[in-house]
């Protein structure tokens, strides 16, 4: 008896044991800071989630590409020509150019640019371990997204009035007591930094580079910002360099350009997948422009 009894209890402490094993896992939703520095590449993927809708909770997914830079610019260059019938008063704000100080959205798009900004920052900090072919293209990327976003902050942020532009970071911050708030540069330095990081990343960048950014996506980023500085030269001589290149054709229809995940005049996209950017019934960009009952988060809205 007692050593079925014994038997009993070695098998049930082996059960534990292993069971005890298998609940015992890191988690999966987040990862160390230590670790994920390890891994430029991981770092990377993080980088172009956060300008799309994913990297965060709390309100924050389309805080971006995922809807309000686009959103927002809409609303405000409108003058009538769109409006918006939707019930939050965030975007009736925008609309009516009346935003108060409380305007989550207008806070969601400061907030989750200087995420990209930083983490943009931490891959250009950890580079020292790669070869010079890796180090090139992770660099060259982060210099793309890190521009790009100095520049849409610029966009809504800055004060032609005051020349006061946005506050430029340009090193990283891994903890809330190391956080430093810069004044805010001027205009014309925000403008610099922007063109400097673009054109050094475009240098970096080959011509090609699967589903990332390539020299061609900075380049016709650049003749955005180019064209938003009237420097009309620069602007038709990036826009050539991508016509010129022959990677991109215009499709035959409107709907072959917006119905498919890759349209032949894609310089730069981000897809709308259900892991990122998927719409919600109360975010997304497809949530608020679409009214289709075959769009999961669209029926109806049409915002």
């Amino acid at each position: 008896m007692k050593s079925s009894i014994f038997s009993y209890l070695l098998i049930i402490t082996m059960v534990l044991s292993s069971c005890k094993k298998k609940l015992d896992l890191n988690p999966t939703a987040s990862v160390d800071a230590t670790v994920a520095k390890q891994n430029v590449d991981l770092m990377m993927v993080g980088a172009y989630s956060l300008i799309g809708a994913g990297g965060i909770a709390n309100s924050q997914e389309g805080a971006l590409y995922g809807t309000d830079l686009l959103l927002n610019a809409d609303l405000l260059a409108s003058e009538n020509y769109m409006q918006w019938r939707g019930t939050f008063n965030n975007y009736t704000e925008v609309s009516e150019k009346s935003i108060s100080v409380t305007n989550t959205n207008t806070v969601r798009m400061w907030r989750k640019a200087y995420m990209a900004i930083n983490l943009c920052n931490t891959i250009l900090e950890n580079l020292s371990g790669l070869s010079a072919e890796d180090a090139a293209l992770y660099k060259g990327q982060a210099l793309f997204i890190r521009g790009t976003m100095f520049f849409e902050l610029l966009r809504f942020y800055g004060e032609p009035s005051t020349q006061r532009g946005i506050p430029l970071v340009l090193k990283s911050t891994e903890s809330f007591e190391s956080i430093v708030y810069p004044s805010r540069a001027s205009i014309d330095s925000t403008y610099a930094q922007v063109l400097a990081d673009l054109k050094l990343g475009k240098s970096l960048l080959p011509d090609d580079n699967e589903s990332y950014a390539d020299k061609y996506t900075v380049a016709a980023m650049l003749s955005r910002v180019y064209l938003y500085k009237e420097d009309y030269a620069n602007a038709l001589a990036e826009a050539n360099e991508v016509i010129n290149s022959g990677k991109y054709t215009l499709p035959s229809s409107v709907e072959a350009a917006f119905n498919t995940s890759a349209s032949s005049e894609a310089i730069f996209e981000i897809l709308q997948t259900t892991q990122n950017n998927a719409g919600t019934t109360n975010d997304g960009i497809t949530t608020f422009y679409g009214c289709d009952f075959d769009i999961p988060g669209s029926a109806s809205r049409g915002d």
